[in-house]
């Protein structure tokens, strides 16, 4: 893209994207740094700034041109004090969290849904859209000057009735990849699961996975 000299990326959950440079159509070099992912890494950039006939510039050469490091928190100690600047809002927002929002009629298992369609898939992972009923999401209207976030009318419509029925939008579809061997599934990378959705008559729970309280991921 041109008129950009640095990029911040997200989303994609990597760590290897400290500092990498590409060609934007016009020829010049863009930066592109991501910080990793859940609040872990900070991306530092530096930017090289000099004076063009009164305008403030980006410097780019071979020697001196934006670059980014990585600071990752484990190489920082803790901050009591902001610690306890925080504290009220951090034991308010896991108390949030853990409001029941609903009874589910069945456990939902997330563990087969990387090679197949899963209830739960269809419920929480909205990336993955096509060919189900989502009863929170077909009859949101359509809009264009606001944005309103599919956790937000996955809970409301969670609250509204009460109970989560797969029964009721769940539409298994296929096929799929065969799965994984086992000695790869062993080898990747774990994570605790943001939502644990319990059978009737035990809540719904919506659990942190972190130091820092999460809602429903979206």
């Amino acid at each position: 893209m041109s008129g950009i000299d640095v990029i911040v990326a997200g989303h994609s959950h990597v760590t290897n994207l400290e500092q990498k440079y590409y060609t934007n159509p016009d020829g010049r070099e863009v930066l592109l740094t991501q910080p990793g992912y859940h609040a872990r890494a900070l991306s530092k950039v530096n930017i090289p700034l000099s004076l063009q006939d009164g305008d403030v510039v980006v410097d780019w050469t071979d020697e001196v041109k934006p670059s980014a490091s990585h600071l990752a928190a484990p190489g920082f100690a803790q901050d009591l004090e902001i610690e306890n600047v925080i504290a009220p809002w951090f034991e308010e927002t896991k108390d949030w969290v853990g409001t029941v929002v609903a009874q589910s009629t069945e456990e939902m298992k997330s563990e087969t849904s990387a090679w197949e369609d899963t209830a739960i898939l269809d419920f929480n992972n909205y990336r993955q859209s096509g060919g189900s009923a989502y009863p929170h999401v077909k009859t949101a209207p359509v809009i264009y000057d606001e944005q309103k976030a599919i956790c937000d009318l996955m809970i409301e419509w969670a609250q509204e009735n009460g109970t989560i029925d797969p029964s009721t939008f769940f539409e298994k579809t296929g096929p799929f990849p065969l799965p994984l061997p086992r000695a790869v599934l062993r080898n990747l990378p774990r994570r605790r699961p943001t939502v644990k959705v319990a059978t009737s008559p035990r809540p719904v729970q919506v659990t942190s996975s972190r130091s820092q309280a999460q809602h429903l991921r979206c």
